[in-house]
């Protein structure tokens, strides 16, 4: 495999885990929004999230601050 081959499949690589982070935040983004919208709790969409996604609680309380909707 040629050197530039090897740059273009890492350059892919790097678009496909970022496409894969994007997406699981848009997942995790409906999630909350859909916790809200059906009433849950500000901690226990939180802590549904962490289990679901497998998220450390200072990640997850990064996400809820961004798409938590305050009232």
């Amino acid at each position: 495999m040629l050197l530039v081959e090897k740059y273009a499949q890492a350059d892919m690589n790097a678009v496909r885990s970022y496409e894969r982070n994007e997406g699981r935040e848009e997942g995790i983004k409906g999630m909350i929004e859909t916790c809200q919208e059906l009433g849950l709790s500000r901690n226990l969409t939180s802590a549904r999230v962490n289990r679901k996604y497998f998220l450390d609680g200072i990640y997850t309380e990064d996400l809820m601050q961004k798409y938590w909707k305050e009232a």
